[in-house]
């Protein structure tokens, strides 16, 4: 029964005032127990329908976790040559590949990625058309019905599969591919890491557990400590501000500074995080038996390129530099890739995240026969003279782009735009046989899945989150 039903079969003995509110306090109780029961009862129904269909392989028992920092950009790494100290534990790591190209520059079509092993235009969860502005009306659609997930794949052959976030729109594409998901909205990176470590321990199978840490995305919250000085009050440094403009340009350049700095002190708290995760593994005597990735879905930008994309490239909403999701340019590109736990395979060379499925199925023991659906290949396998694709943006018009050694195109055709960067010396190449050898690795063969739906609760997530 909906709850208007319930509350219209007692309308008739009761005024105006006590009718309007009871209906205003049922009716989020309804939708809560909505979200929180019956969703879950419907996805699990649909991952048994799925596994059922799920084709089966024999493959090595060994826990595997993906741990994804949203928004985290790889030269924000100290690792990688920052001048903060961002991340000393995840310095020490081995298994580092600094060259890591994200399929896809926001959650929704990224995240797939991460788990297929396959570009946005191949698993589908993806817009269907040119032009994109976020909206309840036209929302993306979600993974093809024929495209299996690494969780459903090792579900098949007994694992128990596990899946938390604090980013609704990494669940949003993924609804019925893990036995157990959790979107825990805007949740800090200690709660998701509790919430893990107590599934991790009721369970007596394999493990495949995929951990969308939050922290990074906008709204930042400030942690305890502040490694890096404390950051100034300066209105909406928590959100995002100056996103169609740079001035009053003194105003700027202090929001600017205390945003990157506010930034910096919360992946200094995920670090810190990570390393207790690490550390619970560890006492529990299964860090050196799980194959563990830490990756990002995407970077964040920071004002770089403001003039750059306002020349090129057409966003609805009028935001350039800022954030991510509507450019695809290097700052938003390069994300780290960590493998580490019970392997530590790594590389120099250029790579994706559509590489991570096949790396960890080729791990197991699955043959190269087996991986033919992805578009990545194992880290220990890469071709020569490799190039990688990013592609699927959620604003303006869309793009793809192709990164080859030290050249990144950004083609928007419907805008009939294009541009070739030089990564290395951070500047513009005008150069015809370059970007045609660039251009002849874009496709038009694109395949979306079913469109998705976003209820009531979804929605006021994404708004909060900024997407709406």
């Amino acid at each position: 029964m909906r709850s208007d039903d319930v509350v219209n079969s007692v309308r008739s003995w009761m005024d105006e005032e006590t009718y309007e509110r009871i209906r205003a306090r049922v009716s989020p109780l309804y939708r809560t127990a909505k979200y929180d029961v019956v969703q879950p009862v419907q996805n699990r129904l649909r991952f048994r329908r799925r596994l059922r269909e799920t084709p089966e392989h024999r493959i090595d028992d060994r826990d595997v976790l993906i741990v994804a920092v949203d928004c985290l950009r790889n030269d924000h790494l100290s690792r990688a040559g920052y001048d903060r100290e961002t991340t000393p534990f995840l310095d020490g790591l081995p298994g580092y590949s600094p060259n890591c190209v994200s399929a896809a520059p926001w959650t929704y079509s990224s995240v797939p990625s991460i788990l297929t092993g396959q570009y946005p235009h191949n698993h589908g969860a993806a817009y269907d058309q040119e032009l994109r502005n976020q909206s309840v009306n036209n929302p993306p659609a979600t993974i093809r019905d024929d495209v299996y997930a690494l969780p459903e794949l090792l579900a098949k052959a007994g694992y128990d599969t596990y899946f938390a976030s604090a980013i609704v729109t990494a669940e949003l594409p993924l609804r019925g591919r893990f036995e157990r998901s959790s979107v825990e909205h805007d949740a800090p990176a200690d709660e998701l890491v509790d919430g893990f470590l107590d599934w991790w321990d009721s369970t007596d199978e394999s493990r495949f557990g995929y951990l969308q840490l939050g922290d990074l995305h906008s709204p930042l919250h400030r942690p305890a400590n502040a490694p890096f000085g404390e950051v100034e009050d300066v209105p909406d440094v928590e959100r995002w501000d100056f996103t169609t403009r740079t001035d009053p340009q003194e105003e700027f350049e202090t929001y600017r500074r205390e945003r990157i700095r506010l930034y910096d002190t919360v992946l200094r708290f995920v670090d810190e995080e990570l390393r207790r995760l690490f550390d619970a593994l560890a006492a529990r005597s299964d860090l050196d038996d799980t194959l563990i990735v830490v990756t990002s879905d995407h970077g964040e930008e920071f004002w770089e390129r403001v003039e750059l994309e306002r020349r090129h490239f057409h966003d609805p909403r009028g935001v350039y530099g800022t954030g991510h999701g509507h450019a695809l340019v290097p700052e938003v590109l390069f994300v780290p890739l960590i493998l580490a736990g019970g392997w530590e395979h790594a590389t120099d060379e250029l790579v994706s995240t559509t590489d991570i499925v096949p790396t960890v199925l080729s791990e197991l023991g699955l043959d190269d026969d087996s991986l033919s659906t992805c578009d990545g290949v194992p880290i220990d396998r890469l071709p020569a003279e490799r190039a990688v694709l990013s592609e699927e943006i959620a604003y303006g018009y869309d793009q793809q782009a192709v990164v080859r050694d030290s050249h990144l195109l950004i083609d928007s055709p419907h805008e009939s735009e294009s541009v070739v960067l030089n990564t290395d010396e951070d500047r513009l190449v005008e150069d015809p046989e370059i970007e045609a050898e660039l251009r002849s690795f874009l496709t038009d063969d694109k395949h979306v899945g079913d469109p998705s739906t976003l209820d009531s609760r979804t929605q006021d997530q994404l708004a909060d989150l900024g997407y709406l």
